[in-house]
């Protein structure tokens, strides 16, 4: 027996959703200028340089989603209903959100608890391979994106208890995403408009970690 929260709740939840056409079914400088440049010789170059470098550092701060793992909280679960148990976070990232299908992965990732490592158990994660499709954002009528979300078992990069998966090697579920001005990305699920995560957003990807849960054996 175990204890799930709000992670549980949008895991088990498969929705079969139809959104536009899609079927029911479905997942959820140029040359002129450099020669007339030519006699500006020195001036010209440096300018050259200290724009190549100025576009390369803003390119890479754009492209990159900070690490939601850093700073968790690993020990939420270590006294409660049950002896042997993990700390949870559900973790997604998804990438390509500039077109269709988003491409990413969710995790479940456990912390394992005093008791549970004193009988053999340590940290493990569960993973899934997510394909997402854009669609309407539903009852969060002030967020920007809506996915369909259709996730498949990644048994290879899994290193959990089966006990933790059974039932979930495949799923799919409807977000709504709202991007905020600093950075900041708030998570919805689109059918009830309850928020369940917060992450960040890049023109690159976006990404989310939920609250802690416990998993109890």
């Amino acid at each position: 027996m175990y204890v799930r929260t709000l992670a549980l709740a949008f895991l088990v939840s498969s929705l079969t959703v139809g959104c536009g056409d899609k079927d029911d079914t479905a997942p959820p400088e140029g040359d002129t200028d450099s020669d007339t440049d030519a006699d500006s010789d020195t001036d010209t170059d440096a300018d050259a340089d200290s724009d190549a470098d100025a576009d390369a550092d803003s390119d890479a701060d754009t492209d990159t989603l900070p690490d939601l793992t850093e700073g968790l909280n690993q020990d939420v679960c270590e006294n409660g209903p049950g002896d042997e148990g993990a700390t949870t976070y559900y973790l997604g990232t998804y990438l390509n959100i500039q077109g269709a299908p988003f491409e990413g992965t969710e995790q479940w990732i456990w912390y394992a608890n005093s008791d549970w490592e004193a009988a053999g158990g340590a940290d493990c994660v569960v993973t899934w391979n997510v394909v997402g499709t854009e669609c309407s954002t539903d009852a969060c009528t002030d967020c920007d994106l809506g996915i369909i979300a259709s996730a498949e078992l990644d048994l290879d990069a899994t290193t959990c208890p089966k006990a933790g998966y059974a039932g979930l090697e495949s799923w799919e579920e409807r977000y709504a995403v709202r991007y905020n001005d600093d950075g900041s990305a708030s998570w919805f699920f689109a059918t009830s408009g309850n928020d369940f995560a917060t992450g960040y957003w890049t023109d690159a990807g976006q990404n989310f970690v939920t609250d802690a849960s416990c998993w109890w054996f």
